[in-house]
């Protein structure tokens, strides 16, 4: 499935800027469940999945784009040479304690990159990063803007 892009770049290494937040990783791991630092009362979480297993990118995303971001109006796949698994990208809210979709213009918080694989398959090598100028929700069987190709070593 095929998704139309007007540019196209490719970033190894531990920290990717995408149109002004900057996301620097901590860890890349395997997780059966995801879940806050710090969950208290009601939380976002995603719980384990038969036959699945979560890989998670996380680290420190600082949002200098001069605006809000919605993660709902990014496209975040997991990709190795053989597959594409579909991702999220969330954020933690300043107590850490929820996992949200959305980063204040000016923040820095933890953020968490969310790949669903299916067991016996390999993980990605790769995060793919799709988004529209500003941030802007994208249209039915609209192109992107952009793809930022995060390479992890």
């Amino acid at each position: 499935d095929d998704i139309q892009v007007k540019n196209m770049k490719t970033v190894t290494g531990n920290v990717i800027n995408v149109n002004g937040i900057c996301f620097s990783m901590e860890k890349a791991e395997n997780k059966k469940e995801v879940k806050p630092e710090k969950p208290n009362g009601y939380y976002n979480y995603y719980e384990e999945q038969q036959g699945y297993h979560y890989f998670v990118v996380s680290g420190e995303a600082a949002n200098e784009s001069g605006q809000a971001v919605d993660a709902e109006h990014i496209l975040v796949r997991g990709k190795n040479d053989e597959n594409v698994c579909e991702g999220k990208l969330l954020f933690a809210n300043e107590q850490e304690s929820d996992l949200i979709k959305t980063l204040e213009e000016g923040a820095t918080r933890q953020f968490y990159l969310v790949i669903l694989v299916k067991e016996g398959e390999p993980d990605p090598s790769g995060i793919e990063i799709y988004y529209k100028e500003g941030f802007r929700k994208q249209e039915e069987n609209g192109s992107y803007d952009e793809l930022s190709i995060w390479k992890l070593n």
